[in-house]
């Protein structure tokens, strides 16, 4: 049989088309613009018809079976102001089977509501993945028990999230308490947080009281090489270096933000000096990377133990923001792998990750803590055998970490203006530290995710059951510090408090009042940073 050649019918139809009336295509091309117009006219219609109709909702009786029905859609958040939770009842929700947290609510007795996987087979949690918004009553009910009381997010990476509106389909902030609070990226980022130290030192400088905080003497110089601006300044200043000595260290840059355990770190040896200059062709390409990176300006002249590099990993926790309540917990002390060498390129000999030693020693978390971890009072055992306590028994606490708390609560009124206010917000963070030959201390990061794993895990059980002990006090309804149990979180800011208590003792008198930012940011630059949350 003869094949039919594949554009035949076309070429009929366009021979066709040319044996007729050149005013017959036309008026052939005209109806059909018309049809095509009033097509789309009538679409667009029935889009803003649909946009403006009450979204269909299923209704499943006991049976369940389905009914035709279209009830007014009523959120969650309004639903559960009508009838609030219980406190007393201990349910919690959690989206993540791993998270340590989920642990610690039911060793005290509460009831775990979720994640879906948790309560659902297979096929229903795909179902109730896929859906589109809103979901039905039954879902609904299933992913927001109105009993739960307090909420255990994993900073919004769960595809259970992906159809809902916080605030307003789970997670109430006036009823219940959520781990998470909006804006805490503006203390954790790395780029965001460099940015408001700045700003807060450039306010006590317009403000006569460069005593308060000077970012000088305790944050480590910061570009962000995202920036067009201060992606230039940092390689002018890094050609310079590099024209005297090509070897020395001075900078690391880090990724600002989704980056863990040592990931997305880098020491600026010659070699990832060399590439860093090929990927921005020496600066010449500033402005043009979406990537988020900060160059990080290295910590000299640090103070070793038994000739290695240390950092403190210390914590925060936000119990309250409105009024805002902060706590302090004592951490541990991490040692670099490998004894320090200010010009090696062993990255195990400049980071002092826990994440990056278990790398060292395959795994094997014994051995990291046995070797590359220390508490407070072994450092300060370490100073009295050494003679550098200055004749203080508690030179570790009064002299170092009591810069860190400071520090801390620099860091909170720098960012503060950004965290969302909520009765049920709280959050615990994870901050780093290094020490200079000097006994300063200087800030490296704010972890919004820290580390609950093996290591040093006496301290951190202890720190976690108290910090139990204190959400469940906020819920029988304690706010202030006054008013919350002691536990060994110790008092960091309580901003109930009038006149200097507020900050127990750790500012002067005249540092208390807050600073004016708008000495330093416009309105707009403030609300473009705010519609971030």
């Amino acid at each position: 049989k003869k094949q039919e050649h594949p554009f035949s019918r076309l070429i009929n139809l366009c021979n066709m088309a040319s044996l007729m009336n050149p005013f017959t295509l036309l008026g052939l091309f005209t109806g059909l613009y018309v049809f095509s117009l009033v097509y789309m006219i009538i679409s667009q219609n029935d889009m803003e018809i649909l946009e403006n109709e009450s979204p269909a909702i299923t209704f499943l009786t006991e049976d369940g079976l389905a009914e035709d029905q279209r009830p007014e859609y009523i959120p969650y958040c309004e639903r559960l102001r009508r009838t609030p939770p219980n406190h007393e009842n201990k349910f919690f929700f959690v989206d993540d089977v791993e998270f340590v947290w989920s642990d610690l609510f039911e060793y005290r007795k509460w009831v775990r509501v979720g994640p879906l996987a948790y309560l659902e087979p297979e096929n229903n949690l795909r179902r109730i993945k896929e859906r589109a918004y809103p979901p039905t009553h039954k879902d609904y009910a299933k992913f927001a028990p109105e009993e739960v009381s307090v909420y255990l997010i994993k900073l919004h990476a769960s595809n259970y999230y992906r159809n809902m509106k916080y605030n307003v389909d789970y997670a109430c902030s006036d009823m219940q308490m959520i781990n998470e609070i909006p804006g805490f990226h503006h203390v954790t980022h790395k780029h965001r947080s460099s940015r408001n130290f700045q700003k807060l030192s450039d306010v006590y400088k317009l403000e006569n009281r460069t005593h308060c905080f000077n970012i000088g003497k305790n944050v480590p110089l910061t570009y962000d090489l995202s920036i067009k601006r201060e992606c230039q300044t940092f390689f002018s200043r890094f050609l310079k270096e590099r024209a005297i000595d090509p070897d020395e260290i001075n900078w690391i840059v880090k990724a600002t933000h989704f980056m863990h355990k040592g990931m997305g770190v880098y020491v600026l040896t010659k070699d990832y000096g060399d590439e860093l200059l090929a990927q921005y062709k020496s600066g010449s390409l500033c402005g043009l990377f979406e990537t988020k990176q900060i160059a990080q300006q290295y910590v000299k002249e640090t103070f070793l133990i038994n000739n290695r590099k240390f950092d403190f990993r210390l914590y925060m926790f936000i119990s309250s923001t409105d009024p805002l309540v902060a706590w302090y917990h004592d951490g541990f002390i991490r040692l670099s792998v490998t004894e320090f060498d200010p010009n090696s390129k062993d990255k195990f000999a400049h980071l002092t990750n826990v994440s990056q030693a278990k790398l060292n020693y395959n795994n094997n978390s014994a051995m990291v803590e046995n070797s590359s971890t220390m508490t407070i009072d072994d450092l300060q055992a370490y100073l009295e055998r050494k003679g550098l306590h200055q004749g203080d028994p508690n030179f570790a606490r009064n002299r170092l970490l009591r810069q860190a708390k400071q520090n801390m609560v620099h860091m909170l009124r720098s960012g503060q203006r950004f965290l969302e206010k909520g009765w049920g917000y709280f959050q615990v963070f994870g901050l780093d530290y290094m020490v200079d030959k000097n006994f300063n201390l200087w800030f490296i990061e704010n972890n919004a995710t820290p580390s609950y794993g093996e290591i040093q895990w006496e301290l951190k059980r202890k720190m976690l059951l108290d910090f139990h002990t204190l959400i469940e006090a906020r819920l029988s309804g304690a706010t202030t510090t006054k008013e919350l149990p002691k536990t060994s979180w110790q008092p960091l800011a309580d901003e109930s408090i009038e006149g200097p208590g507020r900050y127990f003792g750790l500012l002067d008198e005249d540092c208390i009042n807050p600073p004016d930012f708008s000495l330093v940011e416009t309105a707009e630059e403030f609300a473009n940073e705010i519609s971030q949350n």
